[in-house]
C-alpha cells in the first residue's frame, strides 16, 4: 500500500526532496514499517501511549470519540514533526515522520478499525463503526489460531493483514486497501503542497479528521466476545469481496456547476493536476475512479479544484490502480454530510 501511495504522489510531483520515485518509495516504505516496533507486540495496558500509532483504541479512560481524536492528533503530530524536519533540512527525518503518519492511516482500514460498508468499495470516508484493541493476554475465547493470538490478539482477523499473491508474486489488494491508499495519498499530497505554508496544520486537520468520522453507534471493542468473533469473521471474509451495487451511469452534468474551493475534503473531493488542467465534473450518484459528490449538493455536480484532493480514486485510469479500480458504484449508505 505504501509503495502505491508513493507511485501516486509521483504522478503529481516530478520529484520529492530530489529523490527518484523508487528511492522515495523505498524510504517511505521503510519508515512506515518502522512503526511496527517492539511496542506493537505489547498489550494496550503496558503501552497505552502507543495505541493511537496503529489506529487502535485505549479502552479505559477514553471514549470512542476520544480514541478517534487521539488517532487524528497522532497523525497531525507526525505531519508537524515532518515539516519541522523539512525546515531544518533533515530530509531523512522528514520521511520517517511521514512514514509514521502513513502507517497510522493505513492501519485505520481493515482490521484495526471497523468501518461502514463503503470502505469495502474503496471509499476512504466510510464512517468508523468500531475501534478495536490489542491485548494478547486476553483468553476470553480460545484463539482461532496461533497467529490470531500472537499477532492479532483477538483484535482483528489475521486475514486483514495478509494478502494473496498471484503466480507472478504480485500482491492482490482488497478494496479496503484502495481506500487506505486513497486516504494516504491525499494527506501526503496535501502535506507536500502545504509544508511551506503557515496554515498547514489547519488545512491538514480539515482533511485528516473526516477520515475518522464516527457513525452514530460507534464503539470501542474491548473483549473478544462471541458476538465480536462472529462479526469479525464476517467482516474479514467480506473484505474486498462484497458485490458492488448496480446503478445506471451518472447523468450528464448541469450547465452551471458549483465551484468547490481548495479547502475542501471529504464528501466534496478534489481532482489532482494530472487531469490535464480540466476540472472533472462529478455526479452525485457514483463513486469510483473519480470520487463523487454526495446528495447534499442538491444534485448539482461540482467542478472541483485541483489543490486539495490527491487520492488514487480521483485520478483517471490507468494512471493509478493496477489492477484497475472498480467501475463507479453507489455507496450503500448515505455519505456523511459535507462540512
Amino acid at each position: 500500500m505504501t509503495r502505491r501511495v508513493a507511485e501516486n504522489l509521483y504522478t503529481m510531483h516530478d520529484t520529492i526532496n530530489g529523490l527518484t520515485r523508487e528511492a522515495f518509495a523505498e524510504r517511505l516504505d521503510r519508515a512506515q514499517a518502522a512503526a511496527d516496533g517492539p511496542t506493537s507486540l505489547l498489550p494496550w495496558w503496558l503501552v497505552p501511549f502507543a495505541q493511537a500509532d496503529h489506529s487502535l483504541a485505549l479502552p479505559l479512560f477514553r471514549s470512542v470519540g476520544e480514541n478517534a481524536e487521539a488517532i487524528v492528533e497522532h497523525i497531525m503530530t507526525e505531519l508537524e514533526l515532518a515539516r519541522a524536519a523539512h525546515q531544518d533540512g533533515r530530509a531523512d527525518d522528514e520521511i520517517a515522520h511521514l512514514g509514521a503518519a502513513l502507517h497510522t492511516i493505513e492501519d485505520g482500514y481493515g482490521g484495526h478499525v471497523w468501518r461502514d460498508q463503503r470502505a469495502d468499495h474503496g471509499n476512504p470516508l466510510a464512517e468508523v463503526e468500531a475501534i478495536n484493541t490489542y491485548d494478547p493476554t486476553l483468553l476470553v475465547n480460545l484463539p482461532r489460531s496461533l497467529d490470531d493470538w500472537v499477532l492479532t490478539a483477538n483484535t482483528h482477523d489475521i486475514s486483514a493483514d495478509h494478502h494473496e499473491r498471484d503466480d507472478d508474486g504480485n500482491v492482490t489488494l482488497k478494496n479496503v486497501d484502495l481506500a487506505a491508499i486513497e486516504a494516504g495519498t491525499a494527506v501526503l499530497n496535501a502535506y507536500l503542497g502545504q509544508r511551506e505554508s503557515p496554515h498547514m496544520t489547519e488545512q491538514l486537520a480539515g482533511m485528516v479528521r473526516p477520515l475518522y468520522e464516527l457513525s452514530q453507534d460507534a464503539r470501542v471493542n474491548w473483549f473478544p466476545t462471541p458476538q465480536w468473533l462472529t462479526e469479525d469473521g464476517q467482516r474479514a471474509a467480506g473484505l474486498g469481496q462484497q458485490p458492488a451495487p448496480t446503478t445506471e451511469a451518472c447523468e450528464a452534468p448541469p450547465e452551471q456547476p458549483v465551484t468547490v474551493d481548495s479547502a475542501c475534503w471529504g464528501p466534496l473531493a478534489c481532482v489532482p493536476e494530472p487531469v490535464n488542467d480540466a476540472s472533472a465534473v462529478l455526479d452525485s450518484a457514483c463513486w469510483g475512479p473519480l470520487a463523487c459528490v454526495p446528495e447534499p449538493v442538491n444534485d448539482v455536480s461540482a467542478v472541483l479544484d485541483s489543490a486539495c484532493w490527491g487520492p488514487a480514486a480521483c485520478m483517471p485510469e490507468p494512471a493509478v490502480v493496477e489492477p484497475p479500480a472498480p467501475a463507479p458504484i453507489c455507496p450503500i449508505d448515505a455519505p456523511p454530510a459535507p462540512f
